[in-house]
């Protein structure tokens, strides 16, 4: 928490993307602004936060410096967002079209979203299926100075079947590697996040 808190106190923009938020929320970036996430932990948020104000119907949200989102499928719009405001329209133009994206903005409709049957027998399959798991490896390029990387155990059904455990801060100037692991449901479906 202390590095996010620094990062933030130096003026860094601050991005939580789905139940990532709960990190932000537990450095005190949330309170008392209007924020998002996964609509799988909204409630413990508000609870938690209570001077944090949920932005209905918006699939991000900035404010005064923190970026909130509803889930991993608003990372990419929000992506293209910050590139706007960095590098101005024609470029988060430029970018949509390379990657296929005709709507980036923060429209969303909450109530679409919610745990189903669906959901559950995902929820159960990821379960059942706790033995599988799988390495991730972060690659670091020449001129990259850190990698802050923050993904918390949850029960929550992630589209990805994937459950992420661990929290690493990896400075490539010492040349360190990042790696974490993530349990595996079998392919099955898919539910909406």
């Amino acid at each position: 928490m202390r590095f996010i808190k620094a990062q933030r106190e130096k003026g860094a923009t601050i991005v939580g993307i789905c139940a990532g938020v709960l990190t932000l929320g537990a450095a005190g970036l949330v309170d008392g602004r209007r924020a998002t996430t996964h609509w799988y932990v909204i409630d413990d948020l508000r609870r938690d936060h209570p001077t944090m104000q949920w932005a209905r119907d918006r699939r991000y949200v900035a404010d005064r410096g923190v970026v909130t989102t509803t889930g991993v499928t608003a990372s990419i719009p929000v992506s293209i967002a910050i590139v706007e405001a960095i590098a101005g329209r024609e470029r988060a133009e430029a970018l949509a079209r390379e990657l296929g994206v005709t709507d980036w903005s923060a429209r969303h409709d909450s109530d679409a979203f919610r745990l189903g049957a669906g959901g559950v027998a995902t929820a159960l399959g990821n379960t059942i299926a706790f033995w599988g798991h799988q390495t991730i490896g972060i690659p670091v390029a020449h001129g990259v100075d850190a990698i802050f990387t923050v993904a918390c155990r949850h029960p929550m059904p992630l589209s990805d079947g994937c459950r992420l455990e661990g929290v690493r801060v990896i400075d490539t100037r010492d040349e360190r590697a990042a790696e974490t692991q993530s349990a595996r449901r079998p392919a099955r479906q898919h539910h909406r996040e």
